[in-house]
């Protein structure tokens, strides 16, 4: 009996060490598992960040484009010809990557062959009424009126069709945005009004071209990120097609309508800052959208408002008048409160996310932001 008990004894120990080495095995695939999803949360959260830093860096650099593109037009240009060297540089150097790194330019449907056919065909008409508004009211008047409306325009557009619900710090940078627009508006109508000879009109057609360019900014803005959150299309073919479209239709009517192609040295040096700075611009806020939300994005889009005014000051001799230096305030109150929101937000994110690393729990980013 007792040799019996004994092999007895022995099967059931090895019955007991294989089932803590398989419940080992269990609990360190269990703690891969955590720790993979606790890496991928912290990657999400540092691309966020790049994301932020890509849009900051976009918008500042944009404060340059509405006075530049204004000079270049007094001395001769006409809107087609800035649209069609903007998007022909971009386009260039969009193709460039797609053969260098022999990028797959094959569409999956018919569909996203007319998306992206209608992105450069409507990215040329939004341009084109920017354009336009620069002529008709102070440049920094309309592009910040423009980018003021973006966000305003784009919770609507981004809550239909990519389902993103505004924080409470978008809507009140939204708001702010409206106060700024209007009395940006008002302010260009009272210098109208001041003149001897008022043309009041031509301030209601300049910023009406200005909300009309940021509707089809703000349609644009939630496609592109729609296609490329969801990796339906490479960006590098993103950007071929949709600005080689709208070079392709710009160069067209610049040959019809354009007679004056040669500018002296400093217009020719206004006009490759003007190009550079467009181009640069175009990329960084497509490595934005990326990775941050479209009405965060287009309040993010309200930083240059300051260089901007102060730039169509010294290049353009515009000095703004008392209202637009309210509306100015406005906005970028509201985009001031929508950034450091965020980013007082990431830090409390990231500070939980090390607490709980440092007290080995681990949360899903979902856990997280519930």
């Amino acid at each position: 009996m007792k040799p019996k008990q004994k092999s007895r004894d022995d099967y059931n120990r090895g019955d007991e060490t294989m089932i803590n080495l398989f419940q080992s095995l269990d609990d360190k695939k269990a703690g891969r598992q955590d720790d993979d999803a606790a890496s991928t949360s912290l990657c999400n959260e540092i691309l966020k960040q790049l994301g932020v830093a890509a849009c900051l860096l976009a918008a500042i650099i944009a404060g340059t484009i509405p006075s530049t593109s204004r000079y270049v037009q007094d001395r001769g240009y006409t809107p087609y010809q800035i649209i069609f060297f903007n998007d022909l540089l971009i386009s260039l150097v969009a193709l460039g990557v797609i053969i260098y790194y022999r990028t797959d330019i094959r569409v999956s449907s018919y569909k996203r062959q007319a998306q992206l056919i209608f992105q450069g065909v409507f990215r040329f008409v939004g341009q084109l009424f920017l354009m336009l508004a620069y002529l008709y009211v102070p440049p920094a008047n309309a592009e910040n009126v423009s980018n003021a409306s973006i966000p305003v325009f784009s919770v609507i557009v981004a809550g239909i069709f990519l389902h993103e619900i505004p924080s409470l710090v978008v809507i009140f940078g939204s708001i702010c945005n409206i106060i700024g627009v209007i009395l940006l508006g008002y302010g260009s109508l009272y210098e109208e009004l001041s003149h001897t000879e008022p043309h009041t009109e031509r301030a209601f057609v300049g910023f009406g071209l200005a909300v009309a360019s940021a509707v089809i900014s703000a349609c644009l803005n939630t496609s592109i990120r729609s296609l490329l959150q969801n990796a339906i299309v490479p960006k590098s073919l993103l950007l071929a097609c949709a600005h080689g479209v709208c070079s392709v239709l710009a160069g067209v009517l610049a040959c019809i309508f354009s007679s004056t192609w040669q500018l002296d040295a400093i217009s020719s040096g206004v006009l490759i800052v003007n190009v550079t700075t467009h181009g640069i611009f175009i990329a960084l806020l497509y490595a934005g959208l990326e990775f941050v939300e479209v009405n965060a994005q287009s309040a993010l889009r309200q930083v240059p408002a300051l260089s901007a005014y102060v730039l169509q000051w010294v290049l353009l001799g515009f000095k703004p008048t008392i209202y637009e230096v309210i509306g100015l305030a406005c906005i970028v109150a509201g985009t001031s409160a929508v950034v450091v929101v965020g980013l007082v937000e990431r830090w409390e994110q990231k500070k939980r996310v090390t607490f709980a690393d440092e007290m080995s729990f681990h949360y899903y980013e979902k856990d997280i932001a519930e």
